[in-house]
């Protein structure tokens, strides 16, 4: 998910889920050629990162270190559980204190349809 809380910073939340599975069921990255496109999504993520307005949310606390010196997770999430409620129709105390990446899945789960707006709502 991505979503702008900075004006002219794109940020881009990175969820990492652990999972002991059998060797046969890892799915590996097989890159692309050279000569194959990337997706367009990447030029959006280059184009940030060239002009200095790229944040990275990786989790453990990672972002809060020196240059990035980003925000809590849990002080993101904060700051949009007003624009969830919003978007789902409830008022804030309906929307419980959750985490980024729950937030996000009960937009995609309650109102799929809305997901760019909470990609573009700061």
């Amino acid at each position: 998910m991505t979503c702008r809380t900075l004006p002219g910073v794109l940020v881009v939340l990175l969820l990492t889920v652990t999972a002991v599975v059998p060797e046969q069921q890892v799915n590996r990255h097989h890159p692309l050629p050279l000569a194959e496109q990337p997706a367009p999504e990447v030029f959006d993520v280059a184009r940030a990162a060239y002009q200095g307005r790229l944040v990275l949310y990786v989790g453990a606390g990672l972002s809060m270190a020196s240059p990035s010196r980003g925000p809590r997770g849990s002080d993101v999430a904060g700051h949009l559980r007003p624009f969830v409620a919003e978007i789902l129709g409830l008022s804030i105390d309906q929307v419980p204190d959750e985490g980024l990446e729950s937030l996000a899945l009960r937009v995609e789960r309650d109102a799929a349809h809305r997901l760019e707006d909470l990609k573009a709502c700061c």
